[in-house]
């Protein structure tokens, strides 16, 4: 984890007179993925950009401190608050709330010496009117909040506090098979969206709503965009987790299912719903995962549902076979033919290990599926430069692509299973 925080100069609060001879020095970071500038996962606005630092000492508040971090971008991974002259004694928890809503009235209910309550404090609402649900923006400020214990507060030490997130964000990837330019109007979603949450416990609120968000994007043939929105954690079950777009009969709400097929039932804070829908001419398919947020690298993993079947080689186009070992004609390219059944968000590319003395032809970008949804046959076609006789030969891969992710496939027999491919042909020219 990389750490990020801030320095302790734009405080509100002070802390309380010392009750211990003893004082320490203290530095304190926070340490979360959220805080990460180098996350791959992390849309500009998702930083932290205040905090209200609060330190408990047997069971008594002696910091309630407020902090402006906003100013302190873009190098908060310098950055630390210090605490000058907290007294060294046992029994001190550190909490930390960043971006708190307005509603939060941290500095008159957790008054400096006054007793702290754990339980309210986990169980403070966050702000129904701070716009969730709603789209990423300049002003989006997620909640996160964290706490850490210390045994023994001495002198230098310095405390890491772990931050959550208290939302949960939905990455929405939209990939335009209709033929045509897609133009997007509305992302409509089922009622799993609840109008608050608690900023640490966990909150089924029995009340969720729909809700639709305008867009104004057109996404072009065979083109993807990405749409990002936030919720508060949903416990709103199986029914209520649905998507549909530009309120229509052709792209209709539908529900939202994981990668075991089983429909998504929650949502829980600091996880990301990803879904990566492909818009067909016939309507739309979802292929879903919800993974951590704070996960470096996600697959969003379609082998299970990767349907294909070999048809060989085209007779004629070949001068021989000898098992995986395929000898190309001068005279003409060389054809294999396969089809993929599934998923029709699929497409595929072929690569072949030398591109000197063989010739891919087969151009990219292609159509796996008719109007009606029936299957098209594949050709990957591979020919010879002119001239030259010496014997050479070549490895030929060919991968589906789904969701962003390539997959191999063993065309060698009638059809073939995803996963770790042993069995591809070998290409060759001329005689050995």
């Amino acid at each position: 984890m990389l750490l990020m925080g801030a320095a302790a100069s734009c405080s509100k609060d002070d802390a309380s007179p010392a009750v211990s001879p003893e004082k320490a020095d203290v530095t304190v970071r926070l340490n979360s993925r959220a805080t990460d500038v180098t996350d791959p996962n992390a849309q500009d606005d998702e930083g932290i950009k205040t905090l209200r630092l609060i330190v408990v000492q047997n069971g008594t508040i002696r910091i309630n401190a407020y902090h402006d971090l906003s100013e302190r971008l873009p190098s908060p991974l310098q950055q630390a608050i210090h605490i000058i002259g907290l007294p060294a004694v046992e029994n001190t928890v550190f909490y930390a709330v960043v971006n708190p809503t307005d509603n939060m009235d941290f500095e008159s209910q957790y008054e400096v010496g006054t007793n702290f309550d754990e339980e309210k404090f986990n169980g403070t609402l966050l702000n129904p009117e701070m716009g969730f649900p709603r789209k990423g923006g300049e002003d989006v400020s997620l909640p996160m909040a964290g706490k850490t214990t210390v045994a023994t507060v001495t002198d230098g030490m310095e405390v890491e506090i772990p931050v959550t997130r208290a939302v949960a964000r939905i990455d929405l990837d939209i990939t335009n098979k209709t033929g045509a330019a897609l133009d997007i109007s509305q992302v409509n979603f089922g009622r799993f969206f609840p109008g608050e949450t608690h900023l640490v416990s966990p909150t089924n609120t029995g009340t969720y709503n729909t809700h639709d968000f305008t867009e104004n994007e057109t996404i072009a043939v065979n083109g993807t965009e990405r749409f990002t929105y936030y919720v508060y954690e949903s416990f709103a079950g199986a029914d209520a987790f649905t998507v549909g777009l530009n309120n229509s009969t052709e792209f209709p709400l539908t529900q939202i299912c994981g990668k075991d097929g089983q429909a998504i039932t929650q949502l829980l804070r600091n996880n990301i719903l990803r879904i990566a829908a492909t818009a067909n001419s016939s309507g739309w398919e979802l292929r879903c995962e919800v993974a951590p947020w704070d996960l470096e690298e996600y697959e969003l993993n379609f082998e299970e549902g990767l349907s294909y079947a070999s048809a060989g080689w085209k007779p004629g186009t070949i001068v021989g076979r000898n098992g995986n070992t395929v000898e190309l004609s001068t005279e003409m390219a060389g054809e294999l033919n396969f089809t993929v059944q599934s998923p029709n968000a699929a497409t595929w590319v072929a690569v072949l290990d030398d591109n000197v003395n063989f010739t891919l032809e087969t151009p990219e970008g292609h159509e796996l599926f008719d109007e009606d949804g029936n299957p098209i046959e594949q050709t990957v076609r591979i020919s010879l430069p002119a001239g030259g006789n010496e014997y050479k030969e070549t490895t030929l891969h060919v991968y589906a692509v789904v969701g962003g992710m390539q997959y191999e496939l063993d065309l060698t027999g009638g059809g073939g299973e995803v996963g770790t491919v042993n069995n591809r042909f070998t290409i060759t020219r001329g005689e050995q």
